[in-house]
């Protein structure tokens, strides 16, 4: 239109009509060399459409989705075999707490039964059976413990949390322990006894055993005759008894932070994967609207252009061609 105003002056109304349509074939005549430049090439009567252009766009949004896709299938994997390990840890850690609270059970239990068989000759119901039937399956139970102590508290790489190895396999220093426990700790290394849970276990199981096979052979007639057999180092079996379960109990204090703390992980890996991917939704999203946004444009452009190939009289006859020109033209047919 400038063109025109430097060629035809003010004195003419570039509002009119015919000015308008001038405009638009002058346009077209342009626009139509440049097609046939950029985009066509005729031989006879035909034309034939270049589509190398097409092609590499087409190849171009194809690696983008491949790219995308892999990205997304990434998070997945990765969210995966987070959680599979967060899992594992988190059930090894449950089933350590459970052994412990087993031990420190057993420990109890088993040595309330050794004297109720004394005390009670055998006589009386214990845990719904007799005292005697229930030693035998707990000296079976606690030795089955002893083997589980070695492997039950690994980590999944095979390693000991280092108190909990302290525990098991070093002895806690006895100045360590709380309450009365560091004078059973004490007593107990003076009469020849190592502290660690391990050894107190087997040392409990072995006592246990030789207790159960004496009552068979003990006189039984009186009370006074069983608390001989019994009555031999009791004291040094109550300080194994208590030491064991006090061990039982920091195993099972240790294990549970240490369960805490495996399920607070758990939640912050999988905030971290979440975030990641809600962030690669966005960027992904960001990415496919900004390309619509430029095709449209880009659509726009290009229907521009082959409207002004088109001849003026049968775009402005046209309803919708008309309406889309006065759009496109801040309504300058209408004025």
């Amino acid at each position: 239109m400038e063109i025109f105003r430097d060629a035809l002056g003010t004195t003419v109304n570039y509002e009119d009509k015919t000015i308008i349509e001038l405009f638009w074939v002058h346009s077209a005549l342009i626009e139509r060399e440049k097609f046939k430049t950029r985009h066509f090439y005729y031989r006879h009567d035909t034309q034939t459409v270049n589509d190398q252009k097409i092609k590499k766009r087409y190849l171009w949004y194809v690696g983008q989705v491949i790219v995308l896709i892999g990205i997304l299938i990434g998070i997945l994997l990765w969210n995966f075999a987070s959680s599979n390990h967060h899992t594992d840890i988190i059930y090894s850690r449950q089933t350590q707490l459970q052994l412990s609270n087993t031990i420190g059970e057993e420990v109890i239990v088993s040595f309330q039964a050794l004297v109720e068989l004394y005390t009670s000759n055998d006589t009386l119901p214990f845990v719904h059976t007799t005292p005697s039937e229930y030693m035998e399956k707990s000296i079976k139970e606690v030795q089955n413990l002893q083997t589980r102590m070695t492997t039950g508290f690994e980590e999944l790489d095979g390693t000991y949390d280092p108190e909990i190895e302290e525990i098991l396999f070093k002895g806690k220093p006895c100045a360590e322990y709380e309450s009365f426990y560091p004078l059973y700790c004490a007593g107990l290394m003076t009469l020849g006894f190592r502290t660690d849970a391990l050894n107190l276990m087997i040392t409990f199981q072995n006592q246990q055993k030789i207790l159960y096979d004496r009552f068979s052979t003990t006189n039984r007639s009186t009370f006074f005759s069983l608390l001989q057999s019994f009555y031999p180092g009791i004291t040094a079996r109550q300080m194994i008894n208590s030491l064991l379960g006090y061990q039982a109990q920091l195993l099972n204090a240790i294990i549970a932070t240490n369960l805490a703390e495996s399920i607070t992980q758990a939640s912050k890996a999988q905030d971290t994967i979440l975030a990641v991917f809600i962030a690669c939704l966005l960027v992904v999203g960001l990415l496919i609207w900004i390309r619509i946004l430029k095709n449209i444009k880009e659509v726009r452009n290009d229907f521009k252009k082959v409207l002004q190939v088109l001849p003026p009289k049968l775009v402005l006859s046209s309803f919708l061609l008309k309406r889309f020109l006065n759009k496109a033209s801040g309504m300058a047919l209408e004025k």
